[in-house]
């Protein structure tokens, strides 16, 4: 049932979240941890009730505390993945999140050379960007984008995915100052990269490359122009064809927004 633990009423299943958080609190056993963060982890996935009984439950502050303290990656990258499902139901966990200063420790476990946790780190940032303007700031402000940038030539083509994406959200398309932040991911160098992963060896990446993509040329004719000039219409063109759905879709949105622009909204800027 939702809302409730497998094998447990909703009042029991409440106090074993308690219970698990305050295992994390308080338990140095490596062991303790693991049991307790997969449990949690386990509890996010089971839906918005069980999650927002997560939350109320206080299991943020020690997830991230987690993040930045345990020597395991197993136990980083699942108080990691927990993380990302809390921040996918939006503003309001995501606000929770950036108080309890998930940002700087979720971009002290971004690693060009492992992927676990780092995969996981990246998808909570790709979760956490996703259409909040206070929190798309406060990632860059940290200095997420050129590691992001720099996960984009990954050898794990998940951590490729997590990435992109994560840019993708960073662009904020549908905010107001969207701008400013294109042109910032834009000019840290995140555009020939993402053209390249165009043609990368998994549906994931080549879909969510032309998603960020798409959302970096949204009424931004500073950077359709250097899209096109770094060869993007090629493969988006190709992606037309592709085997998956999502990278046909997002191929022809970005298409679309590289040949669209409306100059009554940012004529005093571009």
């Amino acid at each position: 049932p939702r809302g409730e633990l497998p094998g447990l009423g909703q009042g029991q299943g409440a106090l074993a979240l308690i219970q698990k958080v305050e295992q994390l609190r308080r338990s140095r056993s490596p062991e303790e941890r693991h049991h307790a963060v997969m449990s949690l982890l386990a509890a996010a996935r089971g839906g918005p009730e069980m999650r927002s009984s997560i939350l109320q439950a206080g299991a943020v502050l020690p997830l991230v505390e987690l993040l930045r303290e345990a020597e395991d990656d197993s136990i980083q990258e699942a108080a990691a993945a927990a993380l990302g499902v809390l921040a996918a139901d939006g503003e309001a966990p995501q606000s929770i999140l950036l108080r309890a200063g998930a940002v700087p420790a979720l971009l002290g476990l971004l690693d060009p050379e492992v992927s676990v946790p780092t995969k996981a780190a990246a998808s909570a940032l790709r979760n956490l960007a996703a259409n909040n303007d206070r929190a798309q700031q406060a990632i860059a402000q940290a200095g997420a984008t050129s590691a992001l940038i720099q996960l984009l030539e990954h050898f794990d083509s998940g951590v490729q995915a997590q990435a992109a994406a994560a840019l993708g959200n960073l662009a904020g398309d549908s905010s107001e100052n969207h701008y400013e932040k294109q042109v910032a991911i834009a000019r840290a160098g995140a555009l020939a990269p993402l053209v390249r992963l165009l043609d990368g060896d998994t549906s994931e990446v080549r879909s969510v490359s032309a998603g960020a993509l798409r959302m970096l040329a949204t009424n931004n004719v500073d950077n359709q122009v250097a899209m096109l000039q770094l060869g993007a219409i090629r493969p988006l063109v190709q992606l037309l064809g592709d085997d998956a759905p999502s990278a046909r879709e997002e191929a022809a949105a970005a298409l679309g927004n590289l040949v669209f622009y409306n100059g009554e909204i940012h004529a005093d800027n571009q």
